[in-house]
């Protein structure tokens, strides 16, 4: 028989315009080459296909050397390969086993035939260890070549449901893992949001328990004195050990003198000339706050009560005005050494009382303006040790001291009424 050309290639299969018609069924046709140097197996091949060939279920490609089945896979894809093992190595080019263990493992989705005229144990054992689909013992048979052909394009397409099933499950498990992150973050968020409303619902129910603690204390209390000294009582059981004072408006415009403090760490010689300081300086600014106002550090500290602060240096302060009916009727300052810092529990502590002490303030005024138009008292009249004049607090500016003649004997915390 005669032999083919080199680097000659057959393809058999409906051909429109150069293109490769589409089968039947719109899927594209099984693309096989044969390797063979034996134009009868060759021939055989063509015979084999011919049916699939003409329903263009098989696109059939047919070469004679190794050579040419290289050049032939780089230009066009290819599903199956048959080849015989025995095909002689020439001109630096493996022969037909090491081609066919070569194609097993750099085309590992093109599958593999090995066709042998050595139907022996051997064979069959090499061929499994260089990985091929089938073996098919020479002299070739129409109808097995056509079963294994069929197994073959069944393998393949079994091949493709698959890799599309991954490539989907891929796509869902992308998908997924997005809305699982999404989700994710929405849970996170959510328990963030949960865990800042149960914060502030504790805060709410902490500043209730707070605000009706200290209710309970004072809600009798209708003397002046009394009420200043509860306060300072209660202020140091919530914050702790603390310099505290009580500043109230006199008859000056925005001028407060004191009306109780607890010496916690200053000399009285200091604490005089300090709690002076922090009436005439502190005292008015902090009137006009809306809320209380801590301070922490030095630059703050200047700020609000100036350079002379020698005394207060690395302290920190929180001050809060008493207030009703948008009247300042009292100013508490509570200051101690950073070392032990005031916080912002003690903050939300400041909050509650500001409106409880200011809007009970305002009662005793009240009730002692009543008191006064029952007695028909023309301006004035004495309280404790105190003069207050009707509605106007500012008659309240007695600062007692544990110095005076006439005070209450000192507490032991160095409480002085």
């Amino acid at each position: 028989m005669p032999h083919q050309k080199p680097h000659q290639v057959d393809s058999l299969i409906g051909i429109e315009n150069g293109t490769a018609h589409e089968s039947p069924n719109g899927s594209k046709p099984f693309r096989v080459l044969l390797v063979d140097h034996e134009a009868q197996v060759r021939d055989v091949m063509r015979q084999a296909m011919s049916d699939r060939i003409i329903k263009n279920e098989v696109d059939l490609s047919v070469v004679d050397s190794i050579e040419q089945a290289k050049a032939h896979l780089v230009e066009h894809a290819t599903d199956l390969v048959l080849i015989e093992p025995n095909m002689p190595a020439h001109e630096g080019q493996p022969d037909g086993m090491s081609y066919a263990r070569e194609l097993t493992r750099t085309r590992p989705q093109t599958q593999t035939i090995l066709i042998t005229d050595e139907p022996n144990l051997k064979r069959a054992i090499e061929a499994i260890r260089v990985g091929v689909s089938d073996l098919i013992v020479k002299p070739l048979d129409l109808n097995e070549l056509n079963e294994r052909v069929r197994e073959a394009i069944a393998r393949h397409a079994d091949h493709n449901r698959h890799r599309r099933r991954v490539k989907r499950l891929k796509k869902i498990c992308q998908k997924l893992n997005t809305s699982r992150q999404e989700i994710s973050q929405q849970v996170d968020t959510l328990c963030n949001d949960l865990v800042t409303a149960y914060q502030e619902l504790a805060n709410q129910m902490q500043h209730v328990v707070q605000t009706q603690e200290f209710v309970l204390r004072i809600k009798d209390e209708l003397d002046l004195e009394q009420l200043l000294r509860t306060t300072l009582e209660y202020l140091l059981e919530k914050v702790g050990p603390t310099n505290a004072a009580i500043f109230l408006p006199s008859e000056a415009d925005q001028d407060y003198t004191l009306g109780g403090y607890v010496n916690y760490s200053f000399s009285d010689d200091v604490a005089d000339m300090l709690l002076q300081h922090l009436a005439d300086v502190l005292s008015p600014r902090i009137a006009e706050s809306p809320e209380p106002v801590l301070i922490n550090d030095n630059n703050t500290l200047t700020e609000w009560v100036g350079d002379d602060f020698a005394y207060l240096e690395d302290s920190h302060i929180l001050s809060f005005p008493c207030v009703c009916d948008d009247e300042t009727l009292a100013v508490v300052v509570l200051f101690r050494d950073q070392r032990e810092p005031l916080n912002d529990a003690d903050v939300e502590l400041a909050s509650a009382m500001m409106s409880l002490v200011g809007e009970h303030l305002k009662r005793i005024i009240r009730v002692h303006h009543r008191q006064l138009m029952h007695d028909d008292i023309p301006s004035t009249f004495s309280f404790g040790d105190a003069q207050m004049e009707s509605d106007d607090p500012s008659s309240w500016g007695k600062s007692w001291h544990p110095d005076d003649d006439n005070s209450q004997e000192d507490d032991e915390d160095g409480m002085a009424m």
